[in-house]
C-alpha cells in the first residue's frame, strides 16, 4: 500500500514509501512517525521507544502519522488458595499504522490472588491500544475449572476439572487426583497436575510466556503461574513454577509482564497477576 504525507513547505516534495519496499524510506526521505506519551528514549540511535507501564488510561499523541511496532501485553490471572496457577496475560504484537491524533491506550491490572479462606483468584484486566486489545488472563480455581481469558488459567483442589481456554493463547492445566493445574502462558499451555508413581501429587508448572526485545532488551511477557500440589499422599509436596514471566507457586506474576499469579499453598493464599503494559516502537534513522 502506497503512504504519503505532504511536508510542510507547501514547495517541498511528497515523501512516499513504495510498495514493495518493506516499509523502507526513500532516500532523503523521512517517515518516522512523530509521537508523545509514556516514557520515551532511543535505542542505539536506531528506534525511538513509548513504554505505557501504568495501569489506566492514557493517551498516545501522534504529531505525524505513519507505521509503528506495538506490543500490547494484558493484566496476568490470579491464582487461587489451594489451587490453580493464574493465565498470563494475552500477548499481542505487529505493526500498525497510526494516524493524526490522539489514541487512546489503556494498561490493565493483575488479577487478585485469592487468600484468606478456600476460593479462586480473579481474572487479569484487558490492556488495549486503539482498536488493538489485549484479553486479561484467566483466573487460577479452586473446585472449579479454570478461568477462561487470553491464557487460561489452571484448575484446582480436588476436583478432575480442566483448566481454562485460551481466548487468544493457551489453555491452563487441568487437575488431577488434588494435583493443580498450572496456568496457560503465551508461548505454552499450563501443565496439568498428575500423581507419580508413589502416589504423591505433583503440581503443574505454568506456561512460559514469549520472548520480546520490543523495548531494547530481552523480556518474557504473559507467563502461567505455577499451581500448588496437594490433598493425595504427602500434602503439598511438590513447588511447582511459573512460567517465565509468571509467579512461582503462591508467588505474583512479573509486574509490567502480564505474568499469572501462583496458586497458593493450604496454608497461604494466591499470587496477585503481573500487571500489563504497551510499547510502541519505530525507527528514527
Amino acid at each position: 500500500m502506497k503512504y504519503w504525507k505532504q511536508a510542510a513547505d507547501s514547495d517541498a516534495d511528497f515523501r512516499i514509501i513504495l510498495p514493495g519496499t518493506s516499509g523502507s524510506i526513500q532516500e532523503g526521505a523521512d517517515e518516522s512517525p512523530f509521537m508523545e506519551g509514556g516514557t520515551t528514549y532511543e535505542v542505539d540511535g536506531e528506534y525511538r521507544v513509548h513504554v505505557f507501564d501504568s495501569t489506566g488510561s492514557d493517551t498516545l499523541n501522534v504529531r505525524d502519522p505513519g507505521t509503528a511496532e506495538y506490543l500490547v501485553v494484558a493484566g496476568g490471572g490470579g491464582g487461587a488458595w489451594n489451587g490453580g496457577g493464574g493465565g498470563g496475560g494475552a500477548v499481542l504484537s505487529g505493526a500498525k499504522e497510526f494516524k493524526e491524533g490522539q489514541t487512546e491506550i489503556h494498561v490493565g491490572r493483575g488479577g487478585s490472588g485469592h487468600s484468606g479462606s478456600t476460593g479462586s483468584g480473579s481474572s487479569g484486566e484487558d490492556s488495549f491500544l486503539g482498536g488493538v486489545v489485549a484479553i486479561g488472563g484467566g483466573y487460577g480455581a479452586y473446585d472449579e475449572p479454570g478461568g477462561d481469558g487470553g491464557n487460561g488459567g489452571g484448575s484446582g483442589n480436588t476436583s478432575e476439572d480442566p483448566g481454562g481456554e485460551g481466548l487468544q493463547g493457551n489453555p491452563g492445566g487441568a487437575n488431577a487426583g488434588g494435583s493443580d493445574g498450572g496456568g496457560g502462558g503465551a508461548g505454552e499451555p499450563g501443565e496439568d497436575g498428575w500423581i507419580d508413581e508413589n502416589g504423591d501429587p505433583v503440581a503443574g508448572d505454568g506456561g512460559d510466556g514469549v520472548e520480546s526485545t520490543i523495548s531494547g532488551e530481552s523480556r518474557y511477557y504473559g507467563g502461567g503461574g505455577g499451581a500448588r500440589a496437594g490433598q493425595a499422599g504427602t500434602n503439598d509436596k511438590q513447588d511447582s513454577d511459573g512460567g517465565l514471566g509468571g509467579g512461582d507457586m503462591g508467588q505474583d506474576g512479573t509486574p509490567e509482564t502480564g505474568g499469572g499469579g501462583g496458586g497458593g499453598t493450604s496454608g497461604g493464599g494466591g499470587g496477585d497477576g503481573g500487571s500489563g503494559i504497551v510499547i510502541i516502537r519505530y525507527s528514527i534513522e
